[in-house]
């Protein structure tokens, strides 16, 4: 019983992270070798020392969080905290970290779907694109901007729309997957997707910046 509590696997350690103060094992730390994490924590252990660390302590969180569910950890999916936490991977190195949070491929046969933020932005012209048949090649033009669009619906007195489908259609873009089924095209900024039915009448053209990699 004394060898397990004094094991590696069982020690505890604290950890000062820009004023907030962070407890996880030993062997959470030192999982990948060669690490910079790895190096502090043997280097401070050996000397007594207070094991302080000037960062982003809302970014180790993550890097925490990936390092206890290595596989399972998935980041995040916005932009620009993807951006931040693969910056930090690096500073700690943790290269299977960078790799996690580089850009998303979105190659042919994949599937997608919605980012939530990019959501309010998009809904009243993929509702066009459906409602409005004539419409539709305003959606997956090559080189327009769907956000550039303006749809007008018809309206209540509170400036919501009144059909009742094109705010059903809203809530299930956070869930619907569709099928990339080409592109992206060199310097285009989206791919075309095909949606699941009932939505499946033919691809649209969507901002790679709209999209994520279906889990």
């Amino acid at each position: 019983m004394e060898d397990k509590i004094l094991s590696p696997k069982y020690t505890r350690v604290k950890l000062n992270v820009g004023g907030t103060v962070f407890e996880t094992y030993l062997s959470t730390l030192t999982k990948v070798n060669e690490s910079v994490l790895s190096a502090m924590v043997a280097e401070e252990i050996q000397n007594g020392d207070e094991l302080f660390i000037d960062r982003n302590p809302l970014l180790f969180a993550k890097v925490l969080d990936y390092l206890r569910d290595d596989e399972r950890f998935v980041p995040p999916s916005d932009d620009d905290a993807r951006e931040a936490l693969r910056r930090e991977a690096e500073f700690y190195y943790l290269p299977e970290l960078v790799e996690k949070c580089l850009p998303e491929k979105f190659h042919t046969g994949v599937q997608v779907k919605w980012k939530e933020s990019a959501i309010e932005s998009y809904w009243k012209v993929f509702a066009m694109a459906f409602d409005r048949p004539s419409c539709a090649l305003c959606a997956y033009s090559h080189t327009a901007d769907p956000k550039c669009l303006f749809p007008q619906f018809s309206k209540s007195r509170d400036g919501t729309p009144k059909d009742e489908y094109c705010l059903a259609l809203k809530y299930q873009m956070r869930f619907m997957k569709g099928k990339v089924t080409s592109g992206p095209f060199g310097s285009l900024p989206g791919c075309f997707v095909i949606w699941e039915s009932p939505y499946d009448k033919y691809p649209l053209h969507i901002p790679t910046s709209a999209l994520r990699l279906a889990k």
